[in-house]
């Protein structure tokens, strides 16, 4: 016997046992997440239990679509023993037949092209929908709440709004916060930096990632510059650029996690080398193996360049050898403490890893410092990280590399 209820607080641990079986510990790192940033809707949230037994769980969110707030489906999770029984279709009606009492017109879901069309889903692909990541476009699906709101929706993309994302005033217990959302992309070597210095800090942040190579009006908008990353704090400051982020958390956050510490010659150093990284390190490594091992293929611009890239590795490894010298002066690079300095080298080489461009064993004093980086509890998200289409070396998150 099975039955139906709104999700509460006591079903949370078992939610999330059923959501890691289901999905595996990697799924926060999917582009759908990316649009999953704050509390769900709570009236839409179910779960299903056979024999008193958690067994499947529902959650929706509110996402945007242009100017428009319409639910996202999912996670739909159901206890792999437990599968083919129907509990998920149980779910998918039950929560249907709720949010059509509700305010939205309109559900959209990636998901299994042979699975949702048997609730009423259409294929999405037509609308030239703008998906926050990589996904297969054939996935994206709607079902209409309202009749006729498909026929909004495609006044609404032919109106250059098609692009799906969130609204910076989330829901919470029926009121609105301000929250803070950090702009990225998973592998510019920047927006891990920034990624690092709001984890090192304890700040919480929604992440929304870019494509800037596809330079969206939207992003332009923000940053003229159209690169990542970019910080919007909780009163709607706009920080653009990695100094600029973290000399606004220097003056604005706590000293006691300051990244930038010590005499002013100790914090010129710092930003000396920070500014290696972000700028020499980006130029001569990061932007030209990004480009050739990931943008031309994801924009398909052509085929990769192997001069462009052997010139790279030649770089790459002199800067792996600054860091073994820098290295082996103290335990961080610019002195007696981490600092940002650290991060940013450490982010960088993070997305180089990778690729699995480092021979790790040509240079052990950079290994030993960065296996000391990549052990911090700021740097699990980025080792979680996985992007569509791209798998990562097999010892990129292996803390004994």
């Amino acid at each position: 016997m099975s039955e139906i209820s709104v999700q509460t607080d006591a079903d949370l641990a078992a939610i999330e046992t059923l959501m890691a079986e289901a999905f595996g510990p990697k799924r926060h790192s999917r582009s759908v997440w990316q649009l999953r940033p704050g509390p769900p809707v709570p009236e839409l949230c179910l779960v299903i239990r056979a024999d008193g037994e958690t067994v499947g769980s529902l959650r929706f969110w509110e996402v945007m679509l242009g100017d428009r707030r319409i639910l996202l489906l999912g996670p739909l999770a159901v206890r792999p023993s437990e599968r083919g029984r129907g509990f998920g279709r149980y779910l998918i009606k039950a929560a249907l037949e709720r949010a059509k009492s509700g305010p939205w017109e309109l559900v959209l879901v990636s998901g299994e092209v042979d699975y949702y069309p048997k609730f009423g889903f259409v294929p999405a692909e037509s609308y030239g929908l703008d998906w926050p990541g990589f996904i297969e476009p054939e996935r994206l699906q709607f079902f209409e709440l309202k009749d006729g709101a498909l026929a909004d929706v495609g006044a609404t993309c032919r109106q250059g709004a098609s692009r799906l994302g969130f609204d910076p005033l989330l829901r919470r217990g029926g009121k609105t916060d301000h929250m803070r959302f950090l702009h990225h992309h998973p592998l510019y070597g920047a927006s891990r930096t920034a990624r690092l210095m709001l984890a090192e800090r304890n700040l919480v942040f929604f992440p929304k990632m870019e494509l800037p190579w596809e330079r969206h009006e939207e992003f332009l908008s923000m940053n003229p510059s159209g690169d990542v990353p970019v910080l919007v704090t909780e009163d709607g400051v706009v920080l653009a650029g990695t100094m600029v982020i973290a000399e606004f958390l220097e003056e604005t956050e706590d000293q006691a996690t300051s990244l930038i510490w010590g005499t002013p010659a100790e914090r010129a150093e710092i930003r000396r080398l920070t500014s290696w990284f972000e700028d020499k390190f980006v130029r001569e490594v990061g932007a030209p193996l990004l480009k050739e091992r990931y943008i031309k293929r994801v924009s398909i611009r052509g085929n990769p360049s192997s001069e462009v890239m052997r010139a790279a590795m030649a770089n790459l490894h002199n800067h792996l050898d600054y860091i073994d010298w820098l290295a082996e002066q103290g335990n961080w690079l610019a002195g007696k403490a981490m600092s940002l300095a650290d991060l940013s080298a450490a982010a960088h080489l993070s997305v180089t890893d990778y690729f699995g461009d480092i021979d790790w064993d040509r240079h052990p004093e950079a290994r030993q410092w960065y296996a000391k980086i990549k052990s911090r509890p700021s740097f699990r998200d980025l080792l979680a990280d996985v992007v569509a289409g791209l798998t990562p070396a097999a010892h990129y998150a292996d803390l004994d590399f």
